[in-house]
């Protein structure tokens, strides 16, 4: 990010990206956690306290278990969990769900239902 985009941050964000290219070059990661509503499917929740209205990206994909995807010849696909038990093992699959901008854009439900980011107590 170049100084010129850096300025319209405000403290707290600048701080916030800062650390995570930090840890980042460290090999360390923020604290997440993958939940399962059965309403919604498999979400990622932090497990550290996220200011509110925080936008997080990240790449968004289907997630099944590596089992049901063997056969999947598609090279976009990447190991979300990995146990010792390889019928418990996540797959993030690029099949119907893409496009980054369909989740930003909420294009992804069928009801139009906003999502909201927040810790779950």
């Amino acid at each position: 990010m170049g100084l010129r985009s850096r300025l319209v941050l405000c403290k707290d964000d600048i701080e916030t990206l800062d650390l995570c290219k930090n840890m980042m070059k460290q090999g360390e990661w923020p604290q997440l956690m993958i939940v399962f509503y059965p309403k919604e499917g498999f979400t990622v929740e932090a497990d550290v306290f996220i200011r509110d209205w925080t936008i997080i990206t990240e790449y968004v994909r289907d997630a099944d278990y590596l089992n049901n995807r063997e056969a999947n010849d598609g090279d976009s696909t990447m190991t979300l969990l990995s146990t010792n038990d390889t019928l418990k093992d996540f797959v993030i699959c690029p099949d119907k769900r893409s496009n980054i901008a369909r989740f930003i854009n909420n294009k992804h439900l069928k009801f139009g239902n906003t999502w909201y980011l927040h810790k779950y107590q």
